[in-house]
This record gives structure tokens, sequence and C-alpha cells, in this order.
């Protein structure tokens, strides 16, 4: 297995000043599933590539997709995404350099970026390789690894189609240089859609890391808490009688020590510990 941490500053990014402005400018506009389709049409001028797909590793779970992108090699590039995270993504190089990363107690810093390299060559699973590389005739893949709020990891898997040959040691130069770049763009992007989608579930995963000993009937209230539901969309989520509501929330405000919404929010928002990241990465954050 073949992975690197990138050393900052040893290339120049070969990217002018009206390029990143152009890119900056898109970010957070695009739908998320568009996002691999522009990295792609942009790297391309730079280094020959076939696919792009980017996926985030939540701490526990299985990888999330994001984006992917193919320059007409195949159609069934959305099911070969599928099936890597149900069914190949234990087998991936990408875990076992991501799970390498020595986390201290406050945790790993962010912004740190891992480089890892794969062929078809280096998969025991020969259905991770007949289906993700064979098939659609990938020669070989370079992911952009960064680590992200603590233990949520973030992967730019770039392939390599076998018309291209191997990835030559100027054209892993020049990904290196923009590895940086690229993974703040990503980032970047997925904030702005979090914000917008996903700022209940962001919320209710920190209080769970918090109160480690919530039961899923809890998370299911919180969920339709954070979401604006009112008894009746809360207790067809839980189903429970709307009368009940009410009663299950005392019940989880005793639990956590508050008496209402205001300090609900509160502890949502409050700043988590590197207590609370151990215990976190304690529990898991490595497998689904």
């Amino acid at each position: 297995m073949e992975y690197w941490p990138l050393k900052p500053g040893t290339q120049d990014t070969p990217i002018g000043a009206s390029q990143v402005a152009a890119l900056l400018a898109r970010v957070g506009s695009l739908p998320q599933e568009a996002l691999a389709g522009v990295l792609l049409h942009w790297l391309t001028e730079h280094v020959a590539l076939a696919q792009c797909a980017v996926f985030s590793y939540p701490p526990g779970q299985a990888p999330r997709i994001v984006s992917y992108a193919d320059r007409a090699r195949t159609r069934r590039l959305p099911a070969i995404a599928q099936d890597y995270v149900t069914r190949f993504h234990r087998e991936d190089g990408s875990r076992q350099a991501m799970a390498s990363v020595q986390v201290e107690r406050a945790g790993p810093n962010d912004g740190a970026i891992l480089l890892h390299r794969q062929t078809p060559a280096d998969l025991g699973d020969g259905d991770y390789r007949a289906i993700c590389y064979d098939q659609p005739r990938i020669s070989e893949r370079i992911a952009l690894l960064s680590c992200q709020d603590r233990w949520h990891w973030l992967s730019i898997n770039l392939y390599r189609g076998h018309e291209h040959g191997p990835f030559l040691p100027q054209e892993v130069a020049c990904i290196e240089a923009f590895a940086p770049f690229l993974t703040q763009l990503v980032r970047l992007h997925l904030r702005c859609h979090q914000y917008d989608n996903e700022l209940g579930s962001t919320l209710v995963q920190r209080l769970k890391w918090r109160f480690p000993a919530l039961t899923r009937r809890d998370l299911d209230l919180l969920d339709g808490v954070v979401a604006g539901q009112d008894g009746d969309e809360i207790a067809h989520l839980m189903g429970i009688q709307p009368a009940s509501v009410q009663t299950y929330l005392k019940r989880l405000y005793r639990k956590l020590g508050i008496s209402g919404q205001r300090e609900l929010f509160g502890l949502m928002l409050a700043p988590l510990t590197p207590d609370h990241w151990v215990a976190s990465r304690s529990r898991g954050s490595g497998g689904d």
C-alpha cells in the first residue's frame, strides 16, 4: 500500500488567480452531485483522468457518496459508487491510510492531507477489482484524503484510464500541487451544502457525542425538534400518539439536565472538549 503525507510548500500550484476566483465563485451554488464533474473538467486540463468521485467518511459509519463524474466511459458509475460504499469500502487501502494517522488527545490536525495511490493489483477482493477497476477500465487511482471535523474524513478520488497508462511522476507532482486547493474547495462546497441541508443532523450528532447514553428514540425526537416539526409530525416520525410527545420531551430534557428548548440548542452549539472527541473515537469511527 502506497500512501504519503503531503508536504506543504513543496510545489507551486499551477493555477492562476482568475481560475481560483472562477472556481470559488461556484462554491455552494452547484448542486452537490455536480461537484465531481466540475473538478474532472478542470483537472483534465492538467492531468489525463477518466473519473472523479468524492466520498465523505463520517465517524463510525459507512462512507457517503458526495459526487461522481465520468468522461463518457460507462453509464454504471452510479451503481459502482453505490457498490463501493455498501460492499467494498473496507477493502480500500485509503481506509488503512486514514486509520494509520496517529490521533492525539485533541484529535488530528485539521487540514492535514494524505495521498493514497492504488492499482487493481493492490486489491485482494476480486469483486472489488472487477467492478470498480476492470469493468470501467481504470488502471489506477490517487485519492486525496483530508481529516475534517476531527475524525470525519473526506476523499477526492482521481481515476486514471487504461488508455492513459500509469500516472507519471510529473503528473503526481501536479496533483500534489493542486491538493491543498482542491481539498479546501471541496470542504467549502460541502460546508455550504451542509448548512443548507444537514445542519440539523450535525447538531444532533454533536449532542450524541456529548451524551452517549441517548437512545435511538431520543435521537428521533431530537431530529424532529431541530427540523422544526410540530407535535403531530414528531409523533408520526416516532410512531407514538401526539399527546405523548410532550412527555417524551420532558424525559429527554431531564436526561440532558435542562428545562427547555432554548437550553437544548445551547447544548448543541456549545464547543466540544477533547474528552468528547476521544470518547467518540473510542466508540468506533473507522467502520460502519
